[in-house]
């Protein structure tokens, strides 16, 4: 083992042992915050399941509703009715918070069109309370999400992003990031 007798390459190999370490733990930290903020996109704040994910899920079941009961007063094969059908069904295979953001704004456009289609049509006033119940559950779960407070904790993460020595780490690590749902 002469090599570790000089000075100098027993140095270099403790500083650069000393990087790599810090390099990993440091990765390892943010990746785990970065659990933590996607954790309360499905879990919610406190674990309890009061999410964006869940109330996500409830206007999805809402949407399908609409869905049916607009299909039962006006032509199944609408274009705003059969992008309402791609929307739902594309949900089914949406795995991140900005793939289900991506969903849910086109969610939003479509279910106006549809609902001005429902209206044009319906002449049933129990098909149309049936509609409105509907319509109801999922303004309450727009306004839900509204107020979630996952947005805020990816902001928090993305400030510990831009902060040193965590920004650094994460370039260098190439740490994911944590996308809003906004």
């Amino acid at each position: 083992m002469k090599l570790f007798r000089k000075n100098s390459v027993a140095v270099t190999v403790f500083v650069v042992t000393v990087i790599i370490s810090i390099l990993l733990s440091g990765r390892t930290a943010l990746v785990k915050e970065a659990n933590k903020v996607e954790d309360i996109f499905y879990h919610g704040e406190r674990g309890d399941g009061l999410s964006i994910y869940s109330d996500l899920k409830d206007i999805i079941d809402a949407s399908r509703s609409i869905l049916s009961l607009t299909q039962k007063v006006a032509d199944p094969s609408t274009p705003e009715l059969v992008e309402l059908n791609r929307i739902i069904s594309d949900y089914q295979s949406a795995k991140t918070p900005q793939e289900y953001y991506d969903i849910y704004s086109r969610l939003i456009l479509c279910i106006d069109d549809t609902s001005a289609i429902f209206s044009m049509f319906c002449k049933d006033n129990t098909i149309r309370n049936q509609f409105e119940g509907y319509a109801s559950i999922f303004a309450s779960k727009m306004n839900t999400i509204s107020y979630d407070p996952y947005n805020r904790y990816v902001r928090e993460y993305e400030e510990m992003l831009e902060s040193f020595p965590a920004g650094l780490i994460a370039k260098l690590t190439f740490v994911e990031e944590v996308h809003a749902f906004e």
